[in-house]
């Protein structure tokens, strides 16, 4: 009985289960229609957030566009600024160099119409000239000719007036006069007449007999004049506190920056001539056609070693040589002898030493020439060879060199000083940086400001063997920089900076900055960039420094400059 109850019970919920999906049935199209609205409605809402963050990216670069856009404009209203000006500049200079060109232009026109016709007389005159000059050409020829024969003969008489003249002067009697007071002379209006005009003789009575009298000038017992008998001819040697050697006749001496002082007779200074000179002094006829080779300090180098040969042999050099001989043999690279056998006796060094002297002097181009410093420096120790008493010292002469001008110098004997130039390139290898050392150490102790810079800098850093001395090396670059060498000046300003001489360092900071320092104008530029030090902040004036800096390779200054976007 229960079963059929439960039976029909299940019959019955089937029943309104079956009714219900009937009734539902009816909804289902309804639903699938809000399925499908609901769909678009959740992709139009995803593609309305896509586009959305696209077009946010958009706008985040049209900004930055723009803002690229405004620098562009920025730098084209600068870069046309410039441009203006160098065009106005440009203007300016072409309407001067016209201008220019049209003055020179109305002078020509003027001055072809004022020689116009006067051509043709000149001509004619040149040739009237030209046709005298060809009948005084065949007269010329035989008086060279004749010439030549009274050369030779002059050439003997010469040599004879010469002898004689040493016999006239050897003085082996001494004859002296004493010396007359003025007051005991007797004045007679009468002048005895001499061959030389400057040299007046009087006559005069002293004690009633008659005397020839001239003026002199007593010398001062403190500056008594001695010359040697062979000797060079414009050195005058005198016994004050020892023998010193002064110079005289300053004829042809000059200032630096003065012109040069023309020279009558070329034939008396050949001897002692620089080869470079030759080429166009020697011979005065051909001196137009010729390019002029300036007389520099290297030229003096060169007479410098003539006179020290000149000392050494007492004889003018290339005696008995003609003047146009004496050209072409120094010309080809010849000099005189240095063969001192049997005629010196010294210390070998010495004599070696001297010879090398000479013959670095002699070096046929001239920047091989050693500065007068260096001639200095080797003469001063080989003094003091000489007056050393070294027992070591060999007295032997000098041997005998078959070289026609230049010795043959020992192997042991120490080179002249290499010059600075060979410092700075050892300099530029570390392992050769003890040599380069010995080098500026050399040049600093004869005074060369460069070379005082280098060696302080070496005791700054420690390049010789690690050694540093800040102090030493700060004395020395004030030498330097007070020499005006900007390195120098630029090393001291920055050693004062750090002792807190802020006014020190200003000034020679500036002194670097006068003479085009790269790095003094960075740190110069810098200063008025950022207003250090109490100096006035000026951005304009600071980039100009650094646009200077830059244009010379500065790489501070020029990472500056790209880090601001300034272009040179």
């Amino acid at each position: 009985m229960s079963e059929d109850i439960e039976v029909g019970g299940v019959g019955a919920a089937a029943n309104q289960v079956s009714s219900a999906i009937s009734a539902f049935a009816a909804f289902l199209p309804w639903f699938d229609a809000v399925n499908k609205v609901v769909e678009e409605i959740l992709n139009v809402y995803d593609a309305a957030e896509y586009n959305k963050r696209t077009c946010r990216v958009l706008v985040d670069r049209v900004e930055n566009v723009a803002t690229a856009i405004r620098k562009l404009n920025h730098e084209l209203e600068t870069t046309c600024k410039d441009l203006q000006f160098g065009i106005m500049i440009s203007l300016e200079d072409r309407n001067l160099e016209e201008k220019s060109l049209s003055e020179d232009v109305t002078k020509m026109t003027e001055f072809l119409k004022t020689i116009e016709g006067g051509v043709t007389d000149v001509n004619n005159q040149l040739k009237e000239n030209h046709e005298v000059i060809c009948h005084v050409n065949a007269g010329v020829e035989k008086v060279q000719e004749d010439t030549d024969e009274i050369k030779i003969k002059l050439n003997a008489i010469f040599e004879e007036v010469i002898e004689i003249k040493k016999k006239v002067y050897k003085r082996e009697i001494s004859l002296g006069a004493p010396h007359i007071d003025m007051n005991h002379l007797k004045e007679i209006n009468e002048r005895i007449s001499s061959s030389t005009e400057s040299r007046k003789i009087f006559k005069r009575l002293f004690n009633g007999i008659d005397v020839a009298c001239k003026r002199i000038t007593v010398p001062n017992d403190d500056e008594k004049w001695k010359m040697t008998k062979n000797r060079c001819e414009n050195v005058m040697i005198t016994d004050n506190n020892g023998y010193n050697a002064k110079l005289a006749n300053f004829d042809l001496s000059r200032q630096r920056n003065e012109n040069s002082i023309k020279i009558v007779s070329i034939s008396e200074i050949i001897p002692w001539l620089a080869p470079e000179k030759m080429g166009s002094d020697s011979n005065t006829n051909n001196a137009s056609n010729k390019k002029e080779n300036p007389y520099t300090f290297k030229c003096e180098v060169f007479s410098y070693g003539m006179l020290l040969w000149e000392l050494a042999f007492q004889q003018v050099p290339y005696k008995n040589m003609d003047t146009m001989i004496i050209c072409e043999h120094v010309k080809a690279g010849k000099r005189e002898h240095l063969n001192f056998t049997g005629k010196f006796v010294g210390p070998r060094e010495v004599i070696n030493g001297y010879s090398r002297i000479i013959k670095s002097a002699w070096a046929h181009e001239p920047p091989e020439r050693p500065s007068i410093n260096v001639f200095n420096y080797e003469l001063t120790r080989l003094s003091e060879l000489i007056t050393s008493e070294n027992p070591n010292h060999n007295d032997a002469a000098y041997e005998e060199t078959d070289d026609e001008f230049c010795p043959t110098v020992a192997d042991d004997y120490p080179p002249l000083i290499p010059p600075l130039e060979d410092g700075l390139r050892a300099h530029r290898d570390k392992s050769k940086r003890e040599k380069a050392w010995e080098c500026f150490e050399i040049h600093a102790e004869l005074g060369d400001p460069v070379a005082k810079y280098w060696k302080g800098y070496y005791l700054k850093e420690g390049y010789y063997k690690g050694v540093k001395d800040p102090v030493e090396a700060v004395k020395l670059f004030k030498e330097a920089a007070d020499e005006n060498v900007p390195d120098a000046q630029l090393h001291y300003a920055f050693a004062m900076l750090e002792a807190n001489n802020v006014k020190e360092f200003l000034a020679y900071l500036n002194k670097a900055v006068i003479n085009g320092n790269p790095s003094a104008l960075f740190n110069y530029g810098d200063l008025f960039l950022n207003g250090k030090l109490g100096i006035r902040k000026d951005e304009e004036k600071g980039i100009r420094y650094l646009k200077m800096a830059a244009v010379k390779g500065q790489p501070k200054a020029l990472d500056e400059l790209k880090k601001r976007h300034i272009c040179l």
